[in-house]
């Protein structure tokens, strides 16, 4: 999820993650490592770290994290 920063803390995100877990009980995504804000978000809903990547889809270096909610 993306939400723009004039708009974060309104609710945006939750309310998006929300809808998406009506639609399934299972997600993964991947967090820049950089983004604590984000991680910390994931975290209180339950997500668990995955696995861990020095480096993005286009190789370049930028840490991330996979991260799963549910079974």
């Amino acid at each position: 999820l993306f939400v723009r920063p004039d708009r974060q803390g309104r609710g945006l995100g939750r309310a998006l993650l929300e809808h998406a877990l009506t639609e399934t009980s299972r997600l993964e995504l991947d967090v820049y490592t950089a983004n604590k804000a984000a991680l910390a978000f994931y975290r209180r809903f339950g997500f668990r770290e995955m696995s861990r990547r020095a480096e993005d889809d286009d190789g370049l270096p930028f840490e991330s994290v996979r991260m799963r909610y549910g079974d």
